[in-house]
């Protein structure tokens, strides 16, 4: 199954904060063991604010979902800063620059980084699920019980920007036709829907359909 499009919310953490927190990070170390945060660092930061962008909008590190779960792959986390370290180790002993480094400053810079990661997005993720608070919760049903119908479920729950619970799928095809992962969701049939709507629902209900 292709990758579910990021909700906007995770795009700004992986594409912006999350890079800028790493960044951020080398200047209180070089401040901290350095006493200035010289030119070498200064190029630094905005390398790692650059590469590491790239590489946790690509693995897309953050996920905010439906369910209020931490939502945080720790395997993945460690990955993608790992990435962006050798990258960087790679560039600066390619361009002969290691030396400009303070040794301290970088050793504690990298530790930190999986911890500073990891609770940027639990602050982040509480941040933006906080907000969801208060919010009327609407409700859909998918009508199309295969394989696009429940991406799109799944791109739906990921979405935190606008709180939608998926109340079921709709298809004229039997459960036994169906994939494994919509199949115990599987509502009634598209007859049925009017009823179920009349009966389930009070205002707007959105209903997204899709092809078989």
């Amino acid at each position: 199954m292709r990758r579910s499009a990021e909700a906007p919310s995770a795009v700004l953490f992986n594409r912006l904060i999350a890079p800028l927190v790493v960044a951020i990070s080398l200047f209180g170390f070089a401040q901290l063991y350095w006493g200035n945060f010289g030119r070498q660092y200064s190029v630094l930061a905005i390398a790692t604010l650059i590469l590491s962008s790239q590489v946790f909008a690509e693995l897309n590190l953050l996920r905010i979902g439906g369910h209020d779960k931490p939502g945080i792959d720790l395997r993945k986390l460690i990955k993608a800063w790992m990435i962006v370290v050798s990258v960087l180790l790679f560039l600066a002993y390619t361009f002969k620059a290691s030396d400009l480094f303070s040794r301290r400053v970088l050793l504690s810079w990298i530790v930190s980084g999986p911890f500073l990661l990891f609770f940027s997005q639990l602050a982040y993720r509480a941040i933006v699920l906080k907000s969801r608070v208060g919010r009327a919760m609407r409700r859909a049903v998918i009508v199309g019980a295969g394989e696009l119908g429940w991406e799109f479920a799944q791109r739906l729950a990921m979405n935190a920007a606008a709180p939608l619970k998926i109340a079921g799928f709709f298809d004229d095809r039997g459960a036994d036709r169906l994939p494994d992962t919509s199949r115990g969701r599987l509502t009634g049939t598209l007859r049925e829907l009017p009823d179920y709507v009349r009966s389930h629902v009070s205002g707007n209900y959105p209903a997204f359909l899709f092809s078989r």
